[in-house]
């Protein structure tokens, strides 16, 4: 986030408008927010494998304005929120104006994170998501085709790749306008030599 990959229209805030940027920027959740949250779209999946959070002394009430605890959630590959851990509590600070890194013992892999608060309701923070972008690798063959067929129950293609390692399948479906249509999915068959 400090670094500028995360841009602010990634960052979804619960209330307030000041994204919470470590060593820059500070979000204070309005008062009224019963949960406040931060929603991070990566816009690709992402491995992300700690969160540094940094919880600013509060010059009125000291270090009761600090974010003691996190749950996180995630999308997980098949769209669904997921809750990190069973949604148990991760511990966040335990001092004011200091970094303290959620090391997450299992990273996430996903593309879109949130973090909720569960701690003081006046706070302010600043946050780094620690991790890497998720690379599948080079595309070694690409194809596309049209089918006009009303039911199609099984249609193969065969391709013979060059030796190497297989790290993703991307497909990609489109249907003309008025059309209607169900894609089940694909079946991948490998021969290993």
């Amino acid at each position: 986030m400090r670094s500028g990959k995360i841009r602010d229209d990634q960052i979804r805030l619960s209330s307030g408008k000041t994204t919470p940027r470590l060593g820059s920027q500070s979000w204070t959740p309005e008062n009224k927010d019963a949960e406040p949250m931060m929603e991070i779209d990566f816009r690709k999946f992402t491995l992300v494998r700690g969160i540094q959070i940094l919880s600013e002394l509060h010059p009125k009430f000291g270090v009761l304005a600090m974010a003691k605890e996190i749950v996180l959630e995630f999308i997980d590959q098949n769209g669904h929120p997921v809750l990190y851990n069973n949604g148990d509590l991760l511990i966040a600070n335990t001092t004011c104006n200091d970094v303290e890194l959620v090391s997450l013992h299992s990273p996430i892999r996903t593309n879109i994170l949130r973090i909720y608060f569960k701690s003081a309701k006046i706070m302010q923070i600043q946050t780094e998501i620690m991790g890497n972008y998720i690379e599948l690798g080079e595309v070694i063959h690409s194809e596309s085709t049209s089918y006009q067929d009303n039911l199609l129950k099984e249609v193969k293609s065969v391709h013979e790749l060059p030796k190497g390692y297989l790290s993703g399948i991307r497909a990609r479906v489109s249907f003309p306008k008025g059309n209607n249509a169900i894609f089940n999915g694909f079946k991948l068959y490998c021969q290993c030599i």
